[in-house]
């Protein structure tokens, strides 16, 4: 059985949850589309909770340090990488609400979880720059929106 995060027990006093039950939970509570959330964790790790990327980052959802740090969580726990993906996921959809899409809006908001605020124009429009020397965030958000629909 997985270990219980406090955050967890917050949510479901009366109920222990897997981590991937968890996962479900968080995503919802953030309102992010189910299908785009497991393409984005494919993309990111393999779906892999002990992924680790040359570039640093780790994880189901290769969060960096200084991400989960913005929301007072450890990105080496993996309860807390959940919420922090969420979180910064849905922070990034948030910053795009000129794009009217709604599809359209939530892979820009990958887009940016990837690359930066930099990585999307407020058109849509996704930069071609490397930000890690592996995808440019236009290959990157291809990637996950193929993962997405194929969900």
């Amino acid at each position: 059985m997985s270990p219980q995060n406090p955050a967890q027990q917050q949510q479901q006093p009366d109920r222990e949850v897997s981590l991937d039950e968890f996962d479900e939970m968080v995503r919802s509570k953030y309102g992010i589309p189910q299908g785009l959330w497991k393409g984005m964790a494919g993309q990111e790790s393999g779906d892999d909770w002990n992924a680790k990327s040359p570039t640093g980052v780790k994880g189901k959802y290769q969060v960096t340090k200084a991400t989960a740090a913005q929301y007072g969580l450890n990105r080496d726990d993996p309860w807390d990488q959940t919420v922090a993906a969420a979180k910064h996921l849905r922070a990034q959809y948030d910053a795009l609400g000129s794009i009217r899409n709604d599809k359209e809006r939530w892979l820009g908001a990958v887009g940016r979880y990837y690359a930066g605020g930099d990585a999307v124009k407020s058109d849509g429009t996704l930069s071609s720059a490397s930000p890690d020397g592996v995808y440019n965030p236009a290959e990157h958000v291809d990637r996950v929106a193929r993962n997405w629909a194929q969900l």
